[in-house]
């Protein structure tokens, strides 16, 4: 009895702190890690003639939206002389951490990823998350692949595909990645 009276109370204290040390949910660490303003590049894969890779100027203010529930990216592209492309996202994490609802906020229809990865990020800072949907690319059925990679200070989604004629044992080829920093 007495043991008891002592050990109960040592092992409430180690959980209390293991559950202090322990990280946010991957809910709440993504919407940390990516809340504020970005600036730098994207860069994507022409698949017009001659096929190359071309650089835009990208900056990116991230938030909360007004009901707390996602967050609304606000992407502003240079396209060239006096062409300025804004396009605005709303990116959602479900509860358990399993599905991210991402797309325009002008979509009718929300895209609906499966997260196939969640860790943290380098170093135990930021997040790395690998996500998945099947959809098409360059008109054709494909598995999309969305790797989000964010630190304090660098932020980068790197989109691949891989079209579904070439079978589920191809490799992912790249399609576009954003490289931005705070």
């Amino acid at each position: 009895m007495i043991l008891h009276r002592f050990v109960t109370p040592i092992l409430t204290v180690a959980l209390l702190a293991s559950v202090a040390r322990s990280e946010p949910e991957p809910r709440i660490a993504i919407e940390q890690a990516l809340t504020g303003a970005w600036a730098g590049a994207l860069e994507y894969q022409d698949y017009r003639p001659p096929h190359r890779r071309v650089a835009l100027p990208t900056t990116l203010m991230v938030a909360r939206d007004k009901d707390r529930t996602a967050l609304i990216l606000h992407f502003v592209y240079d396209d060239g002389p006096g062409k300025l492309v804004t396009e605005v996202e709303r990116f959602a994490l479900d509860g358990e951490g399993r599905h991210i609802e991402w797309g325009a906020v002008s979509d009718t229809i929300r895209q609906v990823y499966t997260v196939r990865e969640s860790r943290p990020g380098d170093g135990g800072r930021g997040r790395r998350m690998m996500l998945e949907i099947q959809g098409s690319d360059d008109d054709a059925p494909a598995t999309i692949r969305e790797t989000v990679s964010v630190t304090e200070r660098e932020l980068r989604i790197l989109k691949e595909v891989r079209p579904a004629a070439s079978g589920a044992g191809a490799r992912f080829g790249f399609r576009h990645e954003y490289v931005l920093r705070r």
